[in-house]
């Protein structure tokens, strides 16, 4: 990036003043706020031409070397008891800024539309192109942006507007913008991966913000609903669940030794079993009587137990061998 002099400009009214006491020391890197370079931004011990201008600055943001031949013909120019030492000397000269980037612009409109009646529970999509900008940075402070002119299709959803960046002041450096709102969900969903059959805890559970028009089938947006329950299959860290996605935890698992309980009003019997397939509790499962080889329907008390319900033809059977005959 080029920097104009401005020296064809200026009527060098300092011509023959008299320079500091001190030598000219050159500055390696320097910062400017305003929009011109002065002499004093270059060199320390500058004393009374300190606030000489010499040349515009550059876009906020933006940086330049001087180099050694630069400096030179501005020293000969304003007549500065300053030469280079050697075609090495240079300075980085920079220009103060603050980046308004897209989070910025995001959160200004969406400030804005809700001061229009819009839900908090949107997203604001600014499209892929790059959307960020510098402005400049004064004395006082950075620079913060208002949103202008809006005008929003509740339709479509698209809007557009006008950036202002600083809010207010007459320095105002505007910007068109256009963008679409997304309506919002947050939706439960794992933090981790997990297998076939792990159970669900509050570890496992983080909350995202989707947007409802992509959002598929029945989910399950009620984090309690996710909590306790183990997932049929294996689920991916942030896949948003369905309720088929869960089942109750398996507590008795296929070929487990379980204890069987045939309890009626007039007598209670035991005895040893296997497991056929897993179980959840409360769930009804195949049991295989170890002593008889029978198997019999058996609902899942607990991890080592299973009772079989009587009916009530059942008023009081010898042995649970003959179940299921």
């Amino acid at each position: 990036m080029r920097l104009f002099s401005l020296a064809l400009f200026s009527v060098m009214i300092f011509a023959g003043a008299a320079l500091a006491a001190s030598p000219l020391t050159l500055r390696s890197d320097t910062v400017v706020t305003g929009d011109v370079v002065r002499i004093g931004d270059l060199f320390d011990n500058a004393a009374e031409m300190a606030d000489i201008p010499v040349a515009f600055a550059p876009e906020p943001g933006r940086s330049v070397i001087l180099d050694a031949a630069w400096l030179a013909e501005m020293a000969r120019q304003y007549r500065l008891d300053w030469q280079p030492a050697s075609r090495f000397d240079r300075i980085r000269l920079s220009r103060a800024s603050t980046l308004i980037d897209r989070q910025s612009i995001e959160a200004a409109v969406a400030q804005a539309l809700e001061v229009q009646g819009l839900g908090k529970e949107m997203e604001i999509d600014l499209g892929r192109r790059p959307i960020e900008f510098h402005v400049p940075t004064t004395d006082t402070g950075g620079a913060d942006i208002a949103v202008r002119d809006l005008a929003f299709d509740t339709a479509s959803g698209r809007f557009t507007a006008i950036l202002a960046a600083p809010a207010s002041g007459t320095a105002q450096h505007r910007f068109a913008l256009s963008g679409r709102v997304h309506t919002t969900v947050m939706v439960p969903v794992l933090a981790y991966d997990l297998a076939a059959g792990e159970v669900v805890t509050d570890d496992h559970i983080v909350t995202v913000r989707l947007r409802e028009s992509e959002l598929r089938g029945n989910l399950v947006l009620d984090t309690d609903r996710l909590v306790g329950s183990a997932v049929r299959r294996t689920i991916a860290a942030g896949e948003p669940l369905r309720p088929s996605d869960l089942r109750t935890p398996v507590v008795v698992s296929k070929g487990s030794l379980v204890t069987i309980i045939y309890r009626t009003n007039v007598l209670t019997l035991t005895a040893q079993g296997r497991a056929m397939v897993n179980g959840a509790s409360g769930e009804s499962i195949a049991v295989m009587n170890a002593q008889s080889n029978r198997i019999v329907d058996a609902v899942v008390v607990d991890g080592d137990t299973v009772a079989v319900i009587p009916t009530q033809s059942q008023s009081g059977a010898p042995n649970l061998a003959r179940l299921r005959q």
